[in-house]
């Protein structure tokens, strides 16, 4: 039997399994870095491609490609292989699809009419893509590339995968956004030290414990319909007695004095979404013209900590820094942020 038709009766999701469980549930994140993709990532998935006990991400990208990064068992990843597919790749899912033991990559396109296979090899390779529609593919297969969660959030598109790629027993995240060409990884802590806002915070009411917004502003408006401006409000406070609370998918923007980024040692806030698993970016400007952006998504439903101090670039001036939240898909669900923080 040939491979292409193997893949339409057999699929295995032991590997699936051990890319997307959560492992113990971090309280905080932090900021490791960026590792590359190929042009303008769109989903991302992770699974023990070269059977060596760590977890390695696959990156479907815009171009017809995916980027397989192996990982180094500290949260760093090799440098990527891309490799060709067949389709207009909008989800990808890890599985042993042809039930030779060895993960396999499955790519499917907008709707799910076609997919693109990569069969592995269990040296962390795979062969040359082979096509199939979706109706002779497995139906559990076909199922979980139609059920892949992401994120529309103005200009791009969202995706994240949850593992433990340090090894250390906490919940990490590797995020993609097709507006930058990188796949984003944060490491999960055991908890930070809740401070207060110390008086030498560049952000002026930074954890709205004044019960008022301003001077943070509303940015970019990323609504396709009305939606509500952040506002403070007497709800799930975290420190002090207000929080901010979005509905809708609005940026809320601070300027201030442009800051070396050399003389910074913190970069943090609080983020809570009732949804669960849901998205929150944080946005630095710096006075050369430039912005990076980083998306965070939340593990549960309780309050986590979000440090973001390792992403400031080196070498720059940085004068402003914004936030924005998503909407579940309830209207009271929305982004909680406290106690941002930049010292």
């Amino acid at each position: 039997m040939s491979f292409r038709q193997q893949f339409s009766h057999t699929l295995t999701l032991s590997l699936l399994a051990l890319c997307l469980a959560l492992p113990a549930s971090a309280a905080s994140f932090r900021a490791l870095g960026h590792f590359r993709t190929a042009s303008h990532p769109v989903a991302v998935a992770a699974g023990d491609f070269n059977r060596d006990g760590v977890l390695d991400l696959a990156v479907v990208n815009s171009n017809r490609t995916v980027s397989v990064l192996a990982g180094l068992g500290d949260g760093t990843f090799r440098d990527r292989t891309d490799y060709a597919i067949g389709v207009d790749g909008r989800s990808i899912v890890i599985a042993d699809v042809n039930g030779d033991g060895k993960a396999d990559i499955a790519v499917g396109n907008a709707g799910t009419h076609t997919l693109s296979i990569l069969a592995g090899r269990g040296d962390g390779s795979f062969a040359a893509h082979a096509e199939t529609s979706a109706a002779r593919s497995s139906g559990a297969l076909v199922t979980l590339l139609n059920n892949q969660k992401t994120y529309q959030t103005g200009r791009q598109t969202v995706s994240a995968v949850f593992g433990d790629f340090n090894r250390d027993g906490l919940t990490d995240q590797a995020v993609t956004s097709s507006l930058h060409d990188d796949v984003s990884i944060l490491l999960g802590t055991r908890g930070l030290a809740e401070d207060a806002t110390p008086a030498a915070n560049l952000l002026m009411n930074g954890g709205f414990e004044t019960g008022v917004i301003s001077p943070w502003v509303v940015g970019r408006n990323f609504c396709s319909t009305g939606c509500r401006p952040w506002t403070a409000a007497r709800a799930m406070p975290k420190a002090g007695k207000y929080d901010a609370a979005d509905v809708g998918n609005i940026e809320m923007v601070q300027d201030f004095t442009a800051t070396s980024t050399s003389s910074l040692t913190k970069v943090a806030f609080y983020d809570r979404h009732p949804a669960g698993s849901e998205p929150t970016a944080a946005d630095f400007f710096y006075t050369d013209g430039t912005d990076d952006e980083y998306v965070v998504f939340t593990t549960d439903t309780s309050w986590d900590t979000v440090d973001l101090t390792t992403d400031l670039a080196a070498g720059k001036m940085l004068d402003g820094f914004s936030v924005w939240g998503f909407s579940g898909t309830v209207s009271n669900q929305a982004t909680f942020i406290d106690n941002a923080t930049i010292h």
